[in-house]
């Protein structure tokens, strides 16, 4: 570069392209004084000339001007320009909503989305009507208090969770994370920070919620636990109702030893076989009742278990997911009337009289020794016989009138006494009394009648 000397001129060493915008510049410096203007050169380099009038007894007589290379000083701007416009790109175009705000509530800064997410159309309008955040956005002030206290205890708080009002009056959920920064130059502190629209997020987990809570009232209601089994680990977690049918707790241990312990003693090896050899082996559904005893009473249930294995690529088992259902007092129901059908049958076959099923036309359905003992007949033959067959026929028409009495609901009983023809031809004297068997809700199944052998 040119090295400037005593006795050379200015346009020695400004650039030939700009040597012609000196003499403006002496006029300029003799009639306004002192200023300084900045030159390019050729090289990349900034030089800086300042220009100063030159008085003597109050007579300006001359100009001197004082060079000096600005190229660092130049750089060091343009670099912080460029960062300042790539800051400024961020703060615009962020999805999260970048606040500055004072310790009392009141916004001093903002992004766009910032404003977006309040529902103003602009900063500027966010900045003239939100005058203090405490009052003007928050929903609770309890949720205030206490990020203030966050705060104010660690200096900066991540993902607080709280609820804001829009402009519009809508309440939304937010997300703020924020920092205290200590004021400069005897400024007071701010607190500077970002905010993210989780509300479609918080409606999400509301609505599963409710979804969790509704799935766990018809659980309760149909009294159907459900759990979940991983067959590489042997853990296995269960639901609320589940726990109650088990009567356990989440401090019970959810391994495979904890639920065999669950088992009935005389239903475990039964158990073990079938799990192993039908399910695991064969990748069938579990399906299967079973006894258990419930851990807080000691009491035994019955409970009915189905599961669905879930296999990985290779096909192996991986998990296995299911409900269980107590279903005691179905099995005691069921157990009950097993054994009342068990008594009525010891009763309708052994019994000392007859006894038999007949339509209301008269065919018998079923009957018992004790009546095909008292007619001559095999028992096995007797089945779509007719009353009319054994009936005498002089008593044919009074028993005719019996069994319609009995069959139009006339009367709930009949009693009768009339003569049968056994098979070999003989007659022999009976008593009848016929009734309706109705179901349970009342329905007529068909005739049921007691003989009684009164031939003696």
């Amino acid at each position: 570069g040119i090295r400037p000397a005593v006795g050379m001129r200015p346009k020695d060493f400004v650039p030939p392209g700009r040597v012609n915008l000196l003499p403006p510049l002496y006029d300029r410096a003799r009639a306004e004084g002192s200023f300084r203007v900045e030159f390019p050169l050729a090289d990349g380099r900034t030089l800086e000339l300042a220009f100063n009038p030159i008085v003597v007894d109050g007579v300006v007589t001359g100009v001197s001007v004082f060079g000096k290379d600005i190229t660092e000083r130049k750089t060091s701007e343009r670099t912080l320009k460029q960062a300042e416009a790539r800051y400024r790109s961020i703060f615009d175009g962020a999805l999260e909503g970048i606040f500055q705000t004072s310790l009392d509530g009141k916004l001093l800064a903002g992004n766009p989305a910032l404003a977006r997410i309040m529902g103003y159309d602009s900063i500027d309008e966010a900045l003239s009507v939100v005058t203090n955040l405490a009052n003007d956005v928050w929903i609770d002030p309890h949720e205030r208090e206490r990020y203030v206290q966050l705060v104010e205890e660690h200096g900066a708080v991540q993902a607080f969770e709280c609820r804001m009002r829009r402009k519009d009056g809508a309440i939304i959920w937010i997300s703020l994370n924020t920092r205290l920064v200590p004021g400069a130059d005897g400024k007071a502190p701010t607190l500077e920070g970002f905010l993210v629209d989780i509300n479609e997020r918080k409606q999400a987990e509301e609505a599963l919620q409710e979804s969790m809570e509704s799935l766990t009232e018809a659980q309760t209601i149909g009294g159907l636990g459900s759990y979940v089994l991983d067959i590489g680990t042997g853990k296995w977690t269960s639901s609320i109702v589940l726990n109650f049918i088990f009567g356990i707790d989440e401090s019970y241990v959810h391994s495979v030893e904890g639920w065999a312990a669950l088992i009935h003693p005389q239903d475990r090896a039964a158990m073990d076989a079938y799990f192993a050899d039908e399910v695991l082996a064969q990748g069938n559904a579990f399906d299967k009742e079973y006894r258990i005893i419930r851990q807080t009473d000691q009491a035994e249930r019955w409970v009915h278990g189905k599961g669905r294995l879930e296999f990985d690529a290779q096909g192996k088992p991986v998990r296995m997911q299911g409900i269980i259902k107590d279903i005691t007092e179905h099995k005691l129901s069921e157990m009950q009337l097993r054994e009342s059908e068990q008594s009525y049958r010891s009763t309708f076959e052994q019994a000392a009289v007859g006894i038999v099923h007949s339509t209301f036309d008269g065919r018998y359905l079923r009957c018992n020794a004790r009546f095909a003992e008292i007619i001559g007949y095999p028992l096995e033959e007797i089945p779509g016989m007719t009353i009319e067959q054994i009936t005498f026929p002089e008593d044919l028409a009074e028993s005719e009138r019996s069994h319609r009495r009995v069959a139009s609901g006339e009367t709930d009983t009949v009693t009768v006494e009339k003569r049968y023809l056994r098979k070999d031809g003989s007659v022999t004297w009976v008593k009848v009394t016929a009734s309706i068997q109705r179901d349970a809700e009342g329905r007529a199944l068909h005739q049921i009648a007691v003989i009684e052998d009164i031939n003696a």
